[in-house]
This record gives C-alpha cells, sequence and structure tokens, in this order.
C-alpha cells in the first residue's frame, strides 16, 4: 500500500511540474515542425491517417542519420516498399519528447485523445548532430541552453545552434549560445542580417525544433537547416 501511495504521490508531483499535457497539435497548410512533449507516445497512422486532411508525416533519427516516413495516400504495403527505395525507414510511432514534421492539406487540429504528464528535455535525449525535439519544459532556448549546458559539458556535448520553424511565416526562428554570449545586439543583428526570426515566446509541448549539438565549446558555426538537412529535398518532391 505505501508503494502504491508513492507512485501516486511521485505522478501527482510530475503532473505539478510540468502539467498535464493533451497533445493537440495545431496545423497550418503545408509544412508545420511540430512537436510531442508528453510521456506518451504519438501512433502516427491512428492520428494521421485521414489522407483528405495530411500529405505526409516525417521524423528524424538522429542517431542513423535517416528519415522515417508515412503516408495515409499508401497501403501498409506500399508505404513499406516506397520508403525502401528512398533509403527511409517506416514511420509508426513519434516517441515522447521527438520533433517531427507534417504535410497537412489544410487548416486542421491532430489529436492524441489522451492526456499525459509532459516530459523534460535531458542532456541524454540529445546527441552530437543534428536533433528533432520537443519539450514541455516552457523555456526558451536561452533557459534551455542554461539549464541543460552543465550536463551537456559533463558529456562532451554543448548546444551549437536552435532552430524552430514558424509556419504562419515561413520563416525560421534561430538562437545561437556563441552569438548571445558576445553580448550586445550580436544575435539580433545576426537574425536580421540572415532575416530569421527571433524566439520571443518559450518553446511549447507541441512545438517541434532542431538543436545542433556540438562535441566542443560552440563556436560561430550557425548553418541553416534548409541546407543541413534533408528537409528542403522533402519540399522539392512534394512529399
Amino acid at each position: 500500500m505505501r508503494i502504491v501511495k508513492t507512485a501516486l504521490l511521485a505522478i501527482a508531483a510530475s503532473m505539478f511540474l510540468f502539467g498535464s499535457v493533451r497533445a493537440d497539435v495545431s496545423l497550418v497548410s503545408g509544412w508545420n515542425l511540430v512537436g510531442n512533449g508528453s510521456t506518451s507516445e504519438i501512433n502516427v497512422a491512428s492520428v494521421f491517417g485521414d489522407a483528405s486532411k495530411y500529405t505526409t508525416v516525417w521524423k528524424w533519427n538522429s542517431s542513423a542519420g535517416t528519415w522515417s516516413f508515412y503516408t495515409p495516400s499508401l497501403s501498409a504495403t506500399d508505404l513499406a516498399a516506397y520508403a525502401q527505395t528512398k533509403g527511409y525507414g517506416v514511420l509508426s510511432t513519434i516517441n515522447s519528447k521527438e520533433g517531427f514534421w507534417v504535410n497537412a492539406k489544410g487548416a486542421a487540429t491532430a489529436s492524441n485523445s489522451s492526456n499525459s504528464a509532459g516530459a523534460a528535455l535531458l542532456q541524454s535525449d540529445v546527441s552530437v548532430g543534428w536533433n528533432l525535439l520537443a519539450s514541455a519544459d516552457g523555456k526558451t532556448p536561452t533557459q534551455l541552453n542554461a539549464s541543460l549546458s552543465s550536463s551537456l559539458s559533463s558529456n562532451g556535448k554543448s548546444i551549437t545552434t536552435v532552430w524552430a520553424w514558424d509556419a504562419n511565416t515561413s520563416s525560421w526562428r534561430f538562437y545561437a549560445p556563441s552569438l548571445e554570449a558576445q553580448g550586445g545586439t550580436v544575435l539580433a543583428d545576426y537574425i536580421a542580417n540572415k532575416k530569421y526570426l527571433s524566439f520571443v515566446a518559450p518553446l511549447g509541448s507541441t512545438d517541434g525544433f532542431w538543436m545542433n549539438v556540438g562535441s566542443v565549446t560552440p563556436t560561430h558555426k550557425t548553418s541553416d537547416p534548409n541546407n543541413a538537412m534533408p528537409v528542403v529535398a522533402l519540399v522539392a518532391v512534394g512529399m
């Protein structure tokens, strides 16, 4: 009985700290970079299986450096065959703290139908290189860097850049701790010069974002995900 009570208290504490996160994702027509900041996984076919609403869903596997792909317009057999010819994996699940791309045919709300506690981002969730993430920390990239920098550094990692896609303006939001550390308006000036957007609010639990992580102290390496990641190829082929 004591064990059960302890477990319930732990769950309650988690809900208090990170809130109850319902995985409803608001989408606009076209490409949306969204995320699963809850502790529950998303069954892709169940949530995005309506071919009248969704064209494709994509997830980045940072450890393998490959994309996993789903489209409701193909049967399971045809999907597997198509993915194999392109070198993709077949996407079936969006796990906790993973970001993903959705190409929507119009404005839509995708619901995972269940409530769960929010998931906080840990250094163990990120690998050196590009990571497509989500979390319910309710922090700006500046705050995420501050909270993770010590544990990342202890494991030989550091945040190089953070990017989020603003679907309404088709623009990237950008953050680089190395530029922020220079003080003044260095980061703001860089953002303005590149015609990016600043992060003006904390990342939400349904926001997906790219985090580029280096194995050494951050440098002035701010490569655009449009150049570094194969998402451009996805847009080009209309998938």
